[in-house]
């Protein structure tokens, strides 16, 4: 990927997609250093007392991130990096959601058993999560709510819809016919977006569940296509084919970025005023971990950082800083950016 040239098909209309949830860390431009081995000026690393999986999940909820591994989840007090509080999780975590008030967890079911939702309120004591969807599919991902159901993709080639209810398990609706790979989904406000590492598209579909549009995000399928929404467009992190970026409104592709994260991103992390690519690197061609960073108005560069000692999962802002999870040599944790 890395020798391939960049193509950048950048529209004016990106102009409109920064500042609409201003960050006072990224009005004044500052970024990550290269150290993380203590919390001195605003950057640190928590280490985590269980390993975190393949996903590592992280979410925000505006005063405290939470981070998924393989048996807890774990809450950290975003102002200082504190491990404050662990769940435990009945399966690995494959996604974290904020919603109504709590923390949502798809839990991934192993050799053919079903995947389940899990509910955290934040307000009650640590213990076990509450399960409350018990019938998806094996492998759930990344839950979207759209105000009245939860969503989500589904790798073993379907969609879900969970209805929230007075009593436990919430009804649950899986379509399977037309998907081949889900493995992202987002919310925008009108439709549901999805993408499918088959056949590598991005499909829309309605709130009943009926597609509108297909939307091809490159020509090699196969690998993870997660979604990120920063309220005007839908950036896909496609880790053999670069960072596509859709207009929402009508799917239409904006930009095509090959060079970022040596031209495999596999996740995006968005702020408010700019977006953060994780790449996990090559190690059979000697290709770091690496982290970059754009400006939302126009995609224009502000930094790379390399990771030499770090392997990152996935990442998050809570509206001042950036979150990754990573493993080390130490073991499995949560880095302030």
């Amino acid at each position: 990927m890395s020798s391939r040239s960049s193509t950048r098909l950048v529209t004016a209309e990106m102009n409109s997609a920064a500042g609409r949830r201003p960050s006072r860390r990224a009005a004044l431009g500052r970024w990550w250093t290269a150290s993380t081995s203590a919390w001195s000026g605003g950057l640190g690393k928590t280490a985590l007392p269980s390993a975190l999986g393949p996903f590592g999940p992280v979410a925000c909820d505006g005063t405290d991130v939470w981070v998924g591994a393989v048996d807890r989840v774990f809450r950290i007090r975003a102002s200082d990096g504190k491990l404050l509080e662990e769940w435990s999780i009945p399966k690995a975590a494959g996604a974290l959601l904020v919603a109504m008030g709590r923390v949502f967890v798809a839990g991934f079911g192993l050799h053919g058993e079903p995947g389940i939702l899990s509910m955290i309120d934040p307000r009650r004591s640590p213990g076990e999560t509450a399960v409350v969807a018990t019938e998806l599919p094996t492998y759930p991902f990344s839950p979207a709510f759209d105000g009245e159901r939860f969503w989500t993709a589904n790798s073993a080639g379907s969609v879900s819809q969970v209805f929230p209810s007075v009593g436990t398990p919430w009804p649950v609706t899986t379509v399977a016919s037309g998907f081949q790979v889900p493995s992202g989904i987002v919310f925008d406000g009108r439709s549901v977006w999805v993408s499918d590492a088959g056949n590598c598209t991005v499909v829309e579909i309605d709130p009943r569940g009926a597609v509108r549009q297909t939307v091809s995000v490159g020509s090699r399928g196969g690998a993870s296509l997660p979604l990120t929404f920063d309220g005007s467009h839908i950036f896909v992190a496609n880790p053999l084919e670069g960072l596509h970026v859709m207009r929402a409104s009508d799917g239409r592709t904006v930009a095509r970025l090959d060079d970022v994260a040596h031209g495999s991103p596999c996740a995006v992390a968005f702020d408010g005023e700019r977006i953060l690519i994780l790449g996990q690197g090559d190690p059979l061609c000697a290709i770091p971990p690496s982290l970059t960073l754009l400006r939302a108005s126009d995609l224009s560069l502000l930094g790379v950082h390399s990771l030499p000692d770090l392997f990152p999962l996935a990442a998050a802002s809570d509206g001042l800083d950036f979150w990754i999870t990573v493993e080390t040599a130490e073991g499995s944790a949560v880095v302030r950016l």
